[in-house]
């Protein structure tokens, strides 16, 4: 078959989908609409899909050509989105939802579903923080920071809460960001910091697909300090001594030379090379095959996958496997039903401490040689070698198992009403051990020397096994009689979840190489630990939808959640919501300008949501074991140590929302923009009590948190000859503000490193210190001026007596900048040009401040690693002006948390972009492929930001140190194929 494809202007359309129906083989058209398949007879149908235009279906018969003419797409809004319990139509949409399909997330090499979902919904706010193989350590945000305590949202899975690190990628069909109250308040109690639905892929009814997804990717740190140069820091360590005890210590003007003209670096080593030695190129691989296919009785989808990832850090990797199985069954017009099995499987290995192979890189590591010729590990004076702490010190394995089941019917008892059933169950089970080895170092000029021992070896074994079930029951009807439509939903939902855990210490293992827990020391040093709990959740909910002639849209939502985290009166609440929408664009005075705008619509919405995450049993009176000494003998005691608060009770969310969606030109631009406001109310304070009570006090309902903002989208989809353009841009404002502690606080956390306050009226964990004046630069200055500390000296740095009482100290600190971003922002941009295409993803923060900590900016104080960035820029008397004071050894009078510290937290990444080309089907369809496809890609190729400079990722800890496992730039090499 060949043939030629045009638009409704006879244009010619390239990329174009044409599949012989019922199966995977097919092709695109070229950059004259032009395309060439070989069907199997004449019985065969071609379907014709593009975005933006009608897809056709047309039957070949006995003709070898097929021309074309694809009609636009008038009713491109009726994408159907997943909410909570059901879908609905968009331009049907009330609330606030934010929409990803499963291809947009899979152009992106990812290790989890997080991951792909930053910078491509407005309103949710993804920093990944780096994390080793197997692992996760993201914060994920819904409009902002809710609560003073947990603030992860809801993630349901097909109906059932899940975790997202469980869920394979390459099996999602859709997600769904809910935000706003009118689309969350349906999940009642839990909701409070919005909601995730996640929906994955199952069978349609036809031939057979097969097709396979795999890469090779290679990993590395995208974030290496540099060091700086040797005679540079010797230099500055000669300062530093010099203004700290008056002479130079070792770092003499004939020792820097020696040490400068030397070219032995096994006795003259250079000071820092940790993130050369110890940092590597990482292997990372991924393979995926699914199968799915099916009648229109039975259908089914299996898909495996396996990866495989090296870390960047020696003993570091993970092997992920799992299978999953979605079935459907049709027992009959009226009836059907699904299952669902998923099982993962996630074998973890790290260092047995794997943030202090970070740590000892910039801390206590100086002028060390990584290794010697002949493998000896080099030690530093003060005991430490980061290549000791991840080849010999010892390895912790984690084997991470999860299961879920999940059986889902549902029966057509009338026209319009059905009723659907589900029953869900999740088994996590993590089993660790880490052994901590014995070892020596000895030296290597003389071997009888040793300059590390670690004698006594170490386990400690674990086992977590966590269960939860679920049981949801729907009834919904679904009625249009006139210009009205009406869908009513009522069900019940029941939560069980039962978590228990083992753990076992022994110490004195006869070998390293024995390692389980019954041949360590049978003695008193031995030790084991246990724990069990259970929790549950009980609700009725319901939903009425109403639309009269498509235009006038109402909804209401209602949840009557009932938790045993709570006690008596307050263990049930309840959470509604309304919303309503106008279409304008459906009035009949819109008339002409639908040319303009095809699509306007107005919506707003108020409800409210609840958050039960309050440790469990913080209701009753909980004893704690003890020791007490009878006689001089030891014996267990029982004793209540916490008040117990019965009136414990929900925090509880109030938010409104207003919203304008549009479509501009044949849909060729869209627009949503949405303001909200979030009112989280009877937040969880710890009061004070006296101390003569003798107990330490209960978690009150007391707090208020506000959060308010605006949400913008903008698209666009268009096409320029034979080049396709898409683009989704969105923007998020984000302000956030404590209004009420109940008269307590503020609450200080951190120290003179890095200082976060919570107090009415500003952000949750804002930057806490000093206000400063740059450098003291005259003795005269310094005598005239109020100091922190005495012997205070021109070059140090000028703290500001802000309440000028005559004295620095802790009552002049003041707010300094909040921590978390004002703004995020996304792109995802998509080029296509014959068989070749482009995406990009863009994404960014800002507003914010960040804080770097240790030794990376203390200026080589303590031995430590010392950055570039200060060479030839700090105080002497002939560099006045330099941006950093004057180095001193072992004091840290000059880094005390304060505003010249902080830094421009806001950055702008180029998180992915992939390259990929389309095999023409004409070589593929000679191999019995039906379409293949490979690509190139980078995640993390691109960073803007003012952290630049320090060669620190921006979405780490905003107030943290740069110890922790890095993110990683992965570049991959992809292939995709469909049989």
């Amino acid at each position: 078959m060949s043939g030629r494809v045009t638009g409704d202007k006879g244009e010619p359309i390239p990329g174009v989908s044409v599949v012989l129906k019922g199966t995977t083989r097919g092709t695109n058209t070229d950059a004259d609409g032009a395309y060439r398949l070989e069907v199997p007879d004449t019985g065969a149908t071609l379907v014709f899909s593009f975005v933006g235009y009608l897809s056709q279906e047309v039957a070949v018969g006995s003709r070898t050509t097929v021309n074309i003419q694809l009609a636009p797409d008038e009713k491109a809004l009726s994408e159907v989105v997943v909410v909570g319990y059901s879908t609905i139509k968009k331009e049907s949409l009330t609330g606030a939802v934010g929409a990803v399909k499963g291809a947009d997330i899979i152009k992106r090499t990812t290790s989890n579903v997080q991951q792909a979902l930053q910078g491509q919904i407005p309103g949710l706010t993804v920093l990944d923080q780096g994390a080793g193989p197997g692992k996760t350590n993201m914060v994920m945000r819904i409009r902002g920071i809710t609560t003073l305590g947990a603030n992860e949202p809801l993630v349901i899975v097909d109906g059932i809460e899940q975790r997202l690190a469980d869920i394979n990628p390459l099996d999602i069909e859709s997600v769904s960001v809910l935000k706003d109250a009118s689309s969350t308040a349906i999940y009642g109690s839990r909701a409070a910091n919005g909601v995730v639905l996640l929906t994955t892929k199952r069978a349609a009814a036809g031939k057979v697909a097969i097709s396979y997804n795999g890469y090779y990717a290679l990993q590395k740190s995208n974030n290496n300090p540099v060091h700086m140069e040797l005679g540079d820091y010797l230099k500055l360590q000669q300062v530093a001594w010099t203004n700290s005890t008056g002479g130079p210590g070792v770092f003499t003007d004939a020792y820097i030379q020696e040490y400068l003209n030397a070219t032995d670096r096994l006795k003259y080593p250079l000071p820092n090379v940790w993130y050369d030695e110890v940092l590597r190129t990482a292997p990372q691989m991924n393979h995926s095959l699914s199968v799915s296919g099916g009648t229109e009785s039975i259908r089914a989808l299996l898909s495996v996958r396996y990866q495989g990832q090296k870390g960047i850090i020696p003993n570091s990797d993970s092997k992920i496997g799992e299978i999953r199985l979605n079935t459907d069954y049709q027992l009959s017009p009226k009836l059907k039903f699904g299952t669902d099995v998923n099982y993962r499987s996630n074998n973890i290995l790290s260092p047995i401490n794997e943030g202090d192979v970070f740590n000892k890189m910039l801390q206590t590591s100086q002028w060390t040689v990584p290794r010697y010729p002949d493998g000896t590990y080099g030690i530093s004076s003060d005991g430490y070698n980061p290549l000791v702490s991840a080849e010999l010190a010892g390895t912790a394995r984690t084997l991470d198992e999860y299961l879920f089941g999940n059986f889902k019917g549902e029966w057509q008892i009338l026209k319009g009403l059905k009723f659907t059933t589900q029953i869900g169950a999740r088994i996590t089970l993590t089993t660790g051990k880490s052994y901590a080895n014995s070892y020596e170092v000895h030296d290597y000029f003389n071997p009888s020397v040793v300059r590390k021992s670690v004698p006594l070896n170490s386990m400690t074994e674990s086992r977590n096994d966590v269960r939860e079930y679920t049981i949801n029951n729907l009834l919904n009807y679904n009625t249009s009689f006139g210009a009205h439509t009406v869908n009513v939903l009522a069900g019940y939902s029941q939560i069980s979840n039962r978590g228990r855990s083992l753990s076992a210490y022994r110490q004195g293992f006869y070998s390293n190489d024995l390692k389980s827990i019954g041949s360590g020391t049978n003695d008193a040093t031995k030790n084991n630990g246990g724990a069990e709990y259970t929790w549950g959740l009980r609700s009725y909910f319901g939903r009425v939808n109403y639309a009269y002639q498509d235009k006038y849209l109402f909804e209401a939502n209602a949840r009557y959640d009932g938790s045993s985290r709570f006690l008596g009166d307050n263990r049930y609440s309840f959470f509604p919501s309304v919303s309503a929408g106008w279409r304008i664009s459906e009035e009949k005075f819109w008339g002409d300008l639908a040319q303009y705008v095809g699509e306007l619509k107005l919506r707003g919405s108020w409800g409210k949501t609840g958050n039960q995450a309050v440790d469990l049993y913080s209701g009753l009176a909980t004893l704690s074991l003890g020791v007490y000494s009878f006689n001089g003998l030891p014996a267990q005691t029982f004793q209540q140590t916490r008040i117990a608060n019965q009136g414990l009770t929900w925090e509880t969310t109030t938010q409104s929302n207003v919203g304008i969606d549009a479509q501009f030109l044949n849909n060729r631009f869209s627009l949503s923009v949405d303001y909200y406001n979030k009112q989280t109310d009877d937040i969880l304070l710890t009061l004070p009590v006296p101390g003569t009570l003798g107990l330490l006090p209960a978690p009150q309902n007391a707090g208020r948190v506000d959060n308010k903002g605006w949400e913008f989208t903008v698209g666009a989809h268009n096409k320029f000859g034979p080049v396709g353009f898409d683009a989704n841009l969105n923007f998020t404002i984000n302000h956030n503000n404590v209004v009420n502690l109940a008269g307590t606080g503020p609450y200080i956390t951190g120290g003179n490193e890095t200082r976060y306050i919570t107090t009415e009226g500003r952000p949750i964990n804002s930057f806490w210190g000093y206000r400063t004046a740059g450098l003291f630069q005259t003795q005269e200055e310094i005598q005239n001026y109020p100091t922190m500390r005495t012997g205070v000296m021109p070059g140090d740095v000028k703290f500001l007596d802000l309440n000028n009482d005559g004295k620095v100290d802790p009552a002049d600190m003041t707010y300094l900048g909040q921590s978390f971003p004002i703004y995020t922002f996304g792109s995802n941009l998509n080029f296509s040009y014959k068989s070749f295409s482009l995406s990009m993803l863009w994404q960014g923060t800002a507003g914010h401040k960040a804080r770097i900590g240790g030794a990376i900016i203390e200026m080589g104080i303590w031995g430590g690693f010392t950055h570039k960035l200060i060479t030839d820029n700090y105080w002497t008397p002939e560099n006045l002006n330099a941006r950093f004071p004057r180095p001193l050894k072992y004091d840290l009078r000059n880094f005390v948390m304060a505003d010249r510290d902080l830094m421009n937290g806001s950055y702008l990444r180029l998180k992915n972009i992939q390259l990929m080309y389309q095999i023409p089907s004409t070589l593929t369809q000679r191999i019995g492929i039906g379409r293949a496809s490979v690509y190139i890609a980078t995640t993390n190729l691109l960073t803007f930001a003012a952290l630049n400079e320090w060669n620190v990722d921006p979405e780490t800890i905003p107030g943290g140190r740069t110890e922790q496992y890095p993110q990683t730039a992965v570049s991959t090499l992809g292939l995709n194929v469909q049989f």
